[in-house]
């Protein structure tokens, strides 16, 4: 058997190597397969085998697909979960910075509320004259009450967890200039009724940290600290309003308040017209009104009593009119003035009040001779004219 029997016995040599025409064979005979020959070539098994083997793929096994679809589903979840973690991450920044956003507008507001306050201020002390009596007691009592306002705005405010205590800063301040307005307040109009003396350039500029103060505090303990806050949640386009409207207007110089009180003293509409004047001396039991000029007897009395008269000829309400009786012994008698006071409290522009003074001690030595009683009234503070304030009347005192 030849080593070509297992190829088709109707193909020649020469066809099975190129497919030539069919005609006698060589007459050397056929030649004896070689190692090269067989691997150029070969039968028709051998050499269209070995290009079937290049050609062919081998099939994937069904793990190593699962695999393949595991890694591709692996690889999108970690970019759903990505997209998903930055947008979270924006909206709580968002969030955050809509939170600072509306605390800081909401600061903003009290900060101009309080500065409108000032306002206020600032034209009562440079031009007093800008105001009657009636005008600048109302602005005042305005001021208190918008100060109050301002307060409580401020408790209203409601600050990202990391500015709390820096809020309670700024509502102390709020608090701590509200009572400087009640104070600026009484001082003042206890300077326009004339009534405390203590009401001076120094006291009145004393009170400029009730006003100042809060602002140092603010910008240290808020608007710096606020700063650095929102720094560090990297929260950069948010402003924190500054407070320096108090500071900046130095309204509590001492030059300024002493030209204040000064300009207060000289201007009728804010100081009005002080003065009080004797209206009329009654003696009782008896209904005897006293005269000057002439002498006036009076029946010795345990229940004897002066009803003293006091007439407000000025502009402004007087508080705490004094009133004095003063009974003169002839100055043989041996015997001591004897002084009686007493006062009214409170007298409006254009009233008559009384005061009631009993308590004289009469001797024996003063029944008879003819005795002086000077009754006085007044003067209560910024009066210019005080001849009316007195009259000296004769007296007898008869059984």
């Amino acid at each position: 058997m030849s080593f070509f029997d297992d190829d088709s016995p109707t193909m020649t040599g020469s066809q099975r190597a190129g497919g030539g025409s069919s005609g006698p064979r060589d007459p050397s005979g056929p030649t004896p397969p070689s190692g090269r020959r067989g691997r150029s070539g070969g039968s028709g098994r051998g050499s269209n085998g070995g290009s079937n083997k290049r050609r062919e793929r081998k099939p994937r096994s069904k793990r190593s697909v699962r695999i393949q679809r595991l890694l591709i589903a692996l690889v999108a979840l970690f970019i759903v979960v990505f997209l998903l973690a930055l947008w979270i991450r924006s909206c709580s920044y968002n969030r955050k910075v809509s939170s600072y956003q509306e605390y800081m507008t909401n600061v903003q507001k009290v900060v101009e509320g309080t500065n409108a306050v000032g306002k206020d201020l600032k034209t009562m002390v440079n031009d007093p004259t800008n105001y009657t009596r009636e005008g600048m007691t109302k602005l005042l009592d305005e001021m208190v009450r918008d100060q109050k306002a301002v307060y409580d705005r401020s408790l209203k405010l409601q600050p990202p967890d990391d500015l709390v205590d820096e809020n309670v800063t700024l509502v102390e301040g709020m608090n701590i200039r509200h009572k400087g307005y009640q104070l600026w307040r009484d001082a003042i109009e206890a300077e326009l009724k004339g009534k405390d003396a203590s009401v001076t350039a120094k006291n009145l500029a004393a009170l400029g940290a009730y006003f100042t103060g809060p602002e140092a505090y603010y910008q240290s303990l808020f608007y710096r600290q606020a700063q650095r806050v929102m720094a560090d949640e990297g929260v950069t386009n948010v402003a924190v309003p500054a407070a320096t409207y108090y500071t900046n207007a130095n309204l509590f110089q001492t030059t300024k308040m002493k030209n204040l009180l000064e300009t207060m003293g000289q201007t009728s509409s804010l100081k009005g017209v002080h003065g009080v004047a004797l209206a009329g001396v009654q003696v009782q039991p008896g209904d005897q009104q006293l005269e000057t000029g002439k002498t006036n007897r009076i029946t010795a009395s345990t229940e004897l009593e002066f009803i003293v008269s006091v007439e407000n000829q000025g502009t402004v309400t007087e508080p705490d009119v004094p009133v004095e009786i003063t009974l003169i012994p002839p100055e043989d008698a041996n015997l001591q003035n004897q002084k009686l006071e007493s006062s009214i409290a409170s007298i409006k522009a254009g009233q008559v009040k009384t005061a009631k003074i009993a308590g004289f001690t009469l001797d024996p030595a003063v029944i008879g001779p003819e005795l002086k009683l000077r009754v006085q009234v007044g003067p209560v503070p910024q009066e210019q004219v005080a001849t009316n304030n007195k009259a000296t009347y004769t007296v007898i005192f008869q059984l």
